[in-house]
């Protein structure tokens, strides 16, 4: 039986019959008793054999109840979720609005690192099938299977709640793991659920065929447009009462707009329409509209957009957004909306 302590038998004793008896063990301490007997429930004592044959034989053992007490004793395991080598798969696809790096993870899902025009970029990992429990993702730095010496780095953490089919990660980790990409190493996301729960798992982003593809992510990144088109599309300015001129916040928008423009070809007109409230005469205020676009127009040929692109129209107070009933409705009026038109 597995778990049964085998009498070590006097070999100096005849085989068979009353002669054999059983070799006395030294006494043992009373405090190592209880520790002695739990190891010896897992693993039976092995008897010493000659020869490299048994000496081989004895280490695989020892081996194993090794890994047998370790189970016994509640040593965490992790299951561990990481593409072959033969079968690491890495895609670059992208446009100037945003740029994606991905890699396939059998049995657990896609990891895709993705840059959108304007902002960051992040690490988007997404379960096939969502956690039950929530937990927490640490990202480790481990090196290739084939450089062991090389010790391993943490890179940050991330919270993940229940039932949550995907989690992203900020730029600053999600541009660490690229850098640790390009340098060879496996980012490692370890999902760790709380104590009592199930084992954790370590989800790793193998760095086998990665280069291709991340120098075409990084191609990409490079040609992005500062911003998206939907980002800088529609826009309104909102100007003080009987004024013209543009506060900080209007040059700041018309900014964005214009380098916008600048970088994007495919921009095939931009509309400045400018309005007022009712306040003062209509003559007045048709005026002052005519003013307003004729400011946000200057302005923008200023920034490099050519004239050719900005249709300017000016309708006084006669196309309110709201009711001119109180002061904020008013102040919703007097403003000037801009939209970007692209080639289709």
């Amino acid at each position: 039986m597995h778990g049964a302590i085998l009498p070590v038998v006097d070999r100096h004793s005849q085989t068979g019959g009353a002669g054999e008896r059983a070799f006395k063990e030294p006494p043992r301490h009373a405090d190592n008793l209880g520790e002695r007997e739990a190891h010896e429930a897992v693993c039976p004592i092995i008897p010493w054999r000659k020869g490299r044959l048994a000496k081989k034989m004895n280490a695989v053992k020892r081996s194993l109840c090794a890994a047998g007490l370790g189970l016994a004793m509640g040593v965490a395991q992790a299951t561990s979720y990481q593409a072959p080598l033969h079968d690491s798969l890495w895609e670059t696809r992208g446009d100037r609005e945003v740029c994606v790096l991905s890699h396939e993870i059998p049995l657990l899902g896609r990891a895709e690192f993705r840059h959108v025009a304007g902002e960051g970029v992040s690490l988007d990992l997404t379960w096939m099938r969502a956690p039950l429990i929530p937990g927490r993702l640490e990202v480790v730095a481990t090196p290739p299977l084939w450089k062991p010496d090389r010790p391993s780095r943490r890179l940050g953490e991330a919270r993940f709640r229940a039932r949550r089919v995907s989690v992203s990660l900020d730029e600053r980790v999600s541009r660490w793991m690229l850098r640790e990409l390009e340098n060879g190493y496996n980012p490692t996301l370890i999902y760790h659920q709380p104590e009592g729960r199930e084992e954790d798992h370590r989800i790793a982003l193998s760095v086998v065929d990665v280069r291709p593809s991340l120098q075409a992510f990084k191609e990409c990144e490079a040609n992005l447009l500062p911003y998206t088109f939907g980002a800088v599309r529609r826009s309104t300015l909102h100007f003080a009462t009987a004024q013209w001129e543009l506060d900080d916040s209007a040059r700041k928008r018309l900014d964005q707009i214009a380098e916008y423009v600048v970088a994007d070809p495919d921009i095939a007109a931009i509309y400045v329409t400018a309005h007022t409230d009712d306040v003062a005469s209509d003559r007045f205020n048709m005026a002052l509209s005519r003013r307003r676009a004729l400011a946000v127009c200057t302005y923008l040929r200023e920034k490099g957009v050519p004239a050719a692109l900005i249709n300017a129209q000016y309708r006084g107070e006669n196309w309110p957004l709201v009711g001119n009933r109180t002061d904020a409705d008013r102040a919703k009026n007097r403003r000037v909306e801009i939209v970007l038109e692209k080639v289709e």
